[in-house]
Order: structure tokens, then sequence, then C-alpha cells
């Protein structure tokens, strides 16, 4: 393995990659990490499509290619056969290129058993799934597969920041290819503004990129990179402003007074990462408003969840996201637990829609207030087995929510259902916000 310094000048180094020819094999980049790989993936793939290349995306969100998009396969639920025939059927049609979202579960999946990356990048890694990997070094192996996976001489571009650089540094001797190691970080760009646009410079080109979250900087930045290995071209200012970032996904969907963010996040880490930014943007006296839930019938980690909002959100609401077999109100008992024992208080819990509808909202307003006046953090529950339950609780938030404040809904993105006692009801939460917006006259 050689562990490089960091690049005095990056132009140069991915200035001495040539282009791909179309007579080669299909070459697979792979992209993991913890937060921001579903992202990264879907620009790297946008800026070689844009230059050419005739590429092939799979990521979280579906299979992607130049003329279709299919949501019944996705990067999470992949396995080794299913991959096998979309690599066969990309070869056929003379697919150059093939960027793919790598997941832990499709890793544990054995989806990329005997498959050789061309390269890869390894976005931010924050240690979760502490259900199934209980220490850092047993969740990092799994990092460490995919590394493993390279071809020799590979490049793999990580970010500066990632934990996972130092468990490298010290178990160097357990990397079997010989790959070549970038290291990515605020070295490369100059942050320019923040708002609802992010604006920066890389390589002498000032970039405007449509993101509420500075964090995509970074996933811009790498994807770029990694694209100057394949492409002779440094200059992706006009690909970068037309990208639009996957629905749902720190999505900005409403401004002005409110402001309403849709973020599929649904673990503690994530939702912390996702608040810290956000909060970051607010002046003092701005509140953020979160809505947070967990899946039933998987692991018990992302019950945690509600930690993550517990001491940068003013307020917390906790309702449903998938309890799939598992009632709802168990759910919500689990991360409520963990939020009592740090700070979090319920202010109020409902179990039924009609419950809701009678509550007194002004009673209810002057007992959040009180409980934030004393320091600590309100939270209200919905509980019901219902997919009502969490229109209800997007109802409350932006009852709760005055001028400059922010409501975030978290753990669904654009996921267009919800289960419950395993039947499968259709949802949006951007329309859920939509209805919830016109009940209100907001």
């Amino acid at each position: 393995m050689k562990v490089g310094a960091l690049v005095a000048n990056p132009r140069r180094m991915f200035s001495n990659f040539r282009r791909i020819d179309s007579d080669e094999k299909l070459k697979i980049v792979g992209v993991m990490g913890t937060v921001g790989k579903t992202i990264t993936t879907h620009i790297l793939w946008h800026l070689l499509v844009k230059n050419g290349i005739k590429a092939a995306l799979l990521s979280t969100e579906g299979f992607f290619k130049m003329d279709s998009h299919d949501i019944s396969i996705k990067a999470n639920d992949l396995n080794w056969a299913t991959f096998a025939g979309l690599v066969d059927d990309l070869i056929s049609k003379s697919y150059e290129m093939f960027v793919v979202e790598v997941t832990t579960k499709s890793l544990s999946n054995g989806a990329f058993d005997n498959v050789k990356f061309d390269s890869g990048i390894i976005t931010n890694i924050l240690h979760h799934d502490k259900d199934l990997y209980l220490n850092w070094s047993k969740y990092a192996e799994w990092k460490l597969n995919f590394i493993n996976s390279f071809k020799d001489n590979g490049l793999l571009i990580v970010d500066s920041t990632n934990e996972l650089l130092d468990w490298l540094e010290k178990n160097e001797n357990q990397v079997a290819s010989d790959i070549l190691l970038y290291i990515s970080g605020q070295h490369d760009f100059t942050k320019l503004s923040d708002s609802t646009e992010q604006r920066f410079s890389f390589q002498g080109n000032q970039y405007r990129l449509k993101s509420y979250f500075d964090l995509n900087i970074k996933n811009a930045v790498m994807a770029m990179q990694m694209a100057q290995k394949y492409l002779d071209k440094n200059n992706f200012v006009e690909e970068i402003y037309e990208f639009e970032l996957p629905k749902g996904r720190g999505e900005l969907i409403k401004g002005g007074e409110i402001s309403i963010i849709i973020d599929i996040s649904k673990r503690k880490e994530e939702v912390e990462f996702s608040l810290s930014t956000i909060r970051k943007k607010l002046l003092p006296g701005q509140k953020i408003i979160a809505l947070v839930g967990a899946e039933g019938s998987i692991d018990q980690d992302r019950k945690r969840v509600g930690l993550g909002a517990l001491h940068i959100a003013d307020g917390i609401i906790v309702c449903p996201t998938d309890p799939r077999n598992e009632d709802v109100s168990n759910i919500n008992n689990m991360i409520v637990s963990y939020m009592e024992k740090d700070g979090g208080v319920v202010v109020e819990r409902f179990l039924s829609e009609q419950e809701f509808i009678m509550a007194n909202k002004d009673s209810l307003k002057l007992r959040i207030e009180r409980v934030s006046r004393n320091n600590l953090v309100p939270i209200v529950t919905f509980d019901e087995n219902n997919y009502t339950a969490r229109l209800n609780a997007i109802e409350l938030a932006l009852l709760l929510a005055t001028s400059g404040d922010v409501v975030y809904i978290s753990g669904k993105g654009n996921e267009n259902s919800m289960f419950f006692d395993g039947v499968e009801y259709e949802w949006s939460d951007e329309e859920a916000v939509n209805i919830c917006l016109a009940k209100l006259k907001l």
C-alpha cells in the first residue's frame, strides 16, 4: 500500500491519468461511507455522462443506465448474482464505466465477491450498527474488505477527516492491494459562501452547487477528483451547477419565514451531522424542530436516533417511519428512553389521531416552552400504528415553528411507502408537508 502525504498539486497528480479507452472492459468505481456516499456516486456519474463516458450507476436510489432507471434494483439489497448480471448486461451493451454505491450490507451479502474495483472513494466514516460491530476495528474491517477488492495501483480517495485513515496506518500490513491513496480535504477547495446554494473554488475555478448542506462541497470535490482520473479535464463548473441532488437528501423544500428540510437520515450520527450543519446557519433565537423515528425489525442501534437531535434541536417529535411488524409505541419507547437519560422530557404522548385533534394546542405550546426555559429538551411522541401519526407529527412541527425556524423531517427522504403490520401504504413526506401547509394556511 502506498500511503501518500497530502499532495501539494492535485491538478498535476490527476493530469497524468489517461482517459479510458472504449475497447477496455468495464471499469467499476466504488463509493463507500456513512454520510455522503449516495450523493457522491450521483455527482461522479453525472460528471462522466456529461463528458461523453457511457456509464451506469447503482445507488440506494436505484439502477441508472444512459436511457433508463430501475428503482427495483438498489445498492443496499444487492447480492452476487444480481450484481454479476448487471455487469454482464453493461459489458454486452459496451458500457465503459459502472459507478457503484457500496454498502456494508451489500459487502456482507457477498455482492462484490471476486469483483476488482478500478478505483474508489471513501467518504466520512462514522461508527454505527453497534449491535453488529461492537468496536471500531470490527466495523473498519468491512471497509478494509472494500479496499482489498481494488486492482493493483487503483486510486483510493479518502476524506482527510476520516477516522479510517488512522486505523489504516496502524493496520497497513492487512491491506492486500498495492493502491495509491489520495487524502482529499479542506486544502483542496475554498468555501466562498453558504446559504441555500454552496459556492466554492477548486483548482482555480469558481463553483456553484445547489445544496443546503456544505458537506456536499466535499462530496463534489471528491467526485471531481475521481472524474479527473478518467477525463482529460479539470473544469466542471457547468456540470456541477447543472447537477440536481437526489430528492429527500437534505432537501430544502420550502424557504421563507419557516424553512422545511426533508432528509433520509435514519441514524444518530447522520441526524447529528445534518442538524449541526443547520444550527451553524441559524441566528440566536431561531429554533430547530426535529422530527425523528426508527424502523422496526432492524438493528436496535437505530433506536438511538433521537440522541442525534437531543443537544442540537430545540424540540423533538418522535413518530413512525417504517415500523414493519413492530409496534410503534414500543419503538418510540426505546427512542425516548435513550433521550430521557440525557435531558429529554416527554411533554405529551398522542396515542391516536383523535387525541391530537382534540388537544389544546395553545396549552401544549406553553408546556413545551416551560420545559425549554429549564434548559431541557421537550419531546412529543405520536404512538399510533398508522401513517396518520406521521402526518399529525408534521402538522405539529409546523405549528410549533415561528419565523426564522427550521423544521427538520428525518427518516424517510423520498421513500414512497410505510409498512405497518406487514402492510405497505403509499407515503410521501413532501406531499404530507404540502397537505399540512395547506391546512394551516402557511
